[in-house]
């Protein structure tokens, strides 16, 4: 009598799909070190090819003066040196803004959002500050300081302090209000939204019937091409997670075609610096940098071989082996201590080439691998009819980069 119970077994293997994600971890996690670094310490399930995420911004405090008239207490700011950025949504009436190239004060009292400029009191210090120690308030001293005039705290004289002019950066310090009135205008900023696409990677392989049959030398075809294409398909995964430009279009039949934006492509802030000014001094100022949104004091840069090959010279045995990730993912990352944070250097095999001197400084709290379909094995893919067989590595990720100011990018050219 016929046995008409099947299960897993006795399907035949040239037909399943399996999972390969842990698999290509374990295989060769060097050659793709963004993608094992995702996958082992932040990813999250996709339910749509279209991913969205909020950003809320913190309140710009630094700017530049785009034009001033004391004369007239009138003032424009901008976010970047001749760059047209609206700030009063950054300004409230009543905020100090203090120049400190020039030791000088302002206090705001009234914006025109549709000119984006500024009314302000002018030297903003000085009155009432008593004859003795400034702690009490004197009604005769009714006049500022005055240009030249030596500023001294406690017997220490700190500035002399002038007039700003256009180009002085310009702090929003904090604000002050009269006694009694009313409450400060009410000001928010709204949620700035991102998004991304997942992307459909498709890696496949043929190997004939004849080939499975000969004798070879070395390892069977079919296992050595399985191996091997796991590998160019991790590796396609990878340069789109560092490349990658966001893109959605049709295909000539209608159907969609998704690209994911890679770290190249999403908008982080960009150090560039000559290869003959590359030093140690040169690297701690852009670490510093990356370090000022104030967040994690931990932090992944992933870097070309230029990068590395200099930082292992400077430190010369200073960095230590950083065992949580090695335990994760199982790479060698070395630590390297900074008093701005700590940095775990992570070398990339891909940035090679003309991408050698490039490097990312990475939070890895804000940095997540959207996955649809985690990298699966699809076995026999081929025709009923052909005597060969056909594999496929099939895989839909996609990267999602939250807070774009925790992250830097780092240029030797």
């Amino acid at each position: 009598m016929a046995n008409t119970a099947r299960g897993i077994n006795d399907i035949l293997t040239d037909r399943r799909v399996l999972d390969w994600g842990n698999k290509l971890d374990k295989l060769e996690p060097d050659a793709a070190p963004l993608l094992t670094l995702t996958r082992k310490l932040g990813s999250e399930p996709a339910k749509n090819f279209k991913y969205i995420s909020f950003k809320d911004s913190p309140f710009k405090r630094w700017f530049y003066i785009d034009a001033i008239n004391v004369g007239t207490e009138k003032i424009t700011l901008e976010l970047t040196d001749g760059g047209g950025e609206d700030c009063h949504p950054y300004i409230n009436i009543g905020d100090l803004l203090f120049v400190p190239a020039k030791d000088y004060w302002m206090r705001v009292t009234a914006i025109n959002t549709g000119t984006d400029e500024l009314t302000a009191t002018m030297n903003y210090a000085g009155y009432g500050e008593g004859v003795v120690d400034g702690r009490v308030y004197t009604s005769t001293d009714t006049t500022p300081r005055t240009a030249g005039e030596s500023d001294t705290l406690l017997g220490v004289e700190t500035s002399i302090w002038a007039e700003p002019v256009v180009g002085d950066r310009a702090l929003k310090v904090s604000n002050t209000f009269a006694h009694g009135g009313l409450s400060a205008a009410s000001k928010v900023l709204n949620l700035t939204e991102t998004y991304n696409f997942i992307q459909k990677f498709l890696t496949s392989y043929e190997v004939d019937e004849e080939t499975m049959l000969a004798a070879v030398k070395g390892e069977p075809e079919l296992t050595r091409l399985q191996a091997r294409k796991a590998i160019e398909h991790q590796k396609d995964i990878e340069y789109q997670l560092l490349l990658g430009d966001r893109d959605a279009r049709a295909d000539g039949n209608g159907k969609m075609i998704y690209t994911t934006a890679g770290l190249l492509h999403s908008a982080i802030a960009t150090d560039v610096i000559a290869t003959a000014d590359f030093n140690e001094p040169a690297l701690w100022s852009f670490i510093r940098k990356a370090f000022s949104d104030k967040m994690s004091k931990e932090k992944v840069m992933v870097s070309g071989g230029q990068i590395v090959e200099a930082i292992a010279k400077w430190t010369l045995g200073r960095m230590v082996i950083n065992d949580k990730i090695k335990a994760a993912v199982g790479m060698v990352v070395p630590q390297y201590v900074t008093p701005f944070g700590t940095v775990d250097i992570v070398y990339h095999p891909l940035l090679d080439e003309g991408l050698e001197g490039y490097a990312w400084v990475l939070d890895m709290n804000y940095l997540k691998l959207k996955v649809m379909s985690n990298t699966k094995l699809k076995t026999g893919i081929q025709p009923n009819d052909a005597y060969e067989r056909k594999d496929e590595y099939w895989t839909e990720v996609g990267m999602k980069l939250g807070l774009k100011d925790c992250h830097r990018r780092l240029v030797v050219a």
